[in-house]
């Protein structure tokens, strides 16, 4: 029997990164369009979450953490970014605290410390590419597909 990967984000560690600025693309829950997306990948489970955001500012960033990610499946242990002036800022610092979340930095200049979502962010925009062919101002309207498509590992429990 085959099942998707079950999510737990009560891990050690959630990877956060942002990809960016893209072309503008409309939202439905955005007034203005988005040009960034944030990636969230788990540790644990290997299951990662994107989000299309109309700005990289970390109040944007956290409130869509704190609906769509703590919300839903509680806080991590850590948070482990780039040293991207939204994740290193003291209101993202606080905000994670405040959610029971310490923060870890990757070292300056080395991108390959969070190279798991790195290669996701090469399928994300391979599998964007493909669903969006002439229209890549769209890219939002396709980017829950291209996060289906990253998730899809099938795990045998028949054993």
């Amino acid at each position: 029997h085959a099942v998707e990967a079950v999510v737990s984000v009560n891990s050690n560690r959630v990877y956060l990164d942002l990809v960016g600025p893209l072309e503008p693309s409309n939202h439905p829950v955005y007034k203005k369009p988005c040009r960034f997306i944030l990636s969230a990948l788990d540790s644990s489970s290997g299951f990662l979450w994107l989000w299309a955001l109309p700005s990289s500012t970390t109040p944007t960033i956290t409130a869509v953490l704190e609906r769509d990610l703590v919300d839903r499946y509680g806080s991590p242990l850590s948070y482990y970014a780039d040293n991207g002036p939204q994740f290193v800022s003291r209101c993202f610092r606080l905000w994670a605290c405040r959610t029971g979340s310490l923060v870890r930095y990757a070292p300056r200049y080395s991108p390959w410390r969070n190279s798991r979502l790195e290669r996701q962010h090469a399928e994300v925009k391979r599998c964007l590419r493909a669903l969006t062919g002439n229209a890549p101002s769209h890219w939002s309207d396709f980017l829950s597909k291209a996060e289906k498509r990253c998730n899809r590992r099938v795990v045998d429990i028949s054993n």
